[in-house]
């Protein structure tokens, strides 16, 4: 009997010991998760900086291309207004060469 108990002492030695390498190896593995999972954090984070440093090249661009826009209007009104005054100095050039006419006929 003592010789069954000591068998089943034994075994149950080993089961626990089975159990601590088990509990063990889940610890392990528990360190190697966390460890992954912050890596995957701080990339995570790097990524969010680089995406808004992007956003702010974007507004940066946006804002460029409305003042280019603008720029482009402005000229454009101004060539507009010189032609405007260019066509209102042809004429006066061709009423000036008519009443020149009339002296030279005279």
């Amino acid at each position: 009997m003592i010789e069954a108990e000591n068998k089943l002492i034994a075994d149950t030695h080993s089961i626990f010991e089975q159990v601590q390498g088990g509990i063990s190896g889940s610890g392990d593995s528990i360190h190697a998760i966390k460890s992954h999972s912050d890596k995957l954090e701080k990339a995570q984070s790097n990524i969010m900086d680089e995406l808004s440093s992007l956003s702010a090249l974007a507004q940066e661009n946006a804002a460029s291309t409305e003042e280019a826009d603008a720029s482009a209007e402005e000229m454009s009104a101004a060539i507009h207004t010189m032609a405007e005054h260019a066509l209102t100095l042809k004429a006066m050039a061709n009423d000036m060469k008519e009443r020149i006419a009339v002296f030279q006929m005279g």
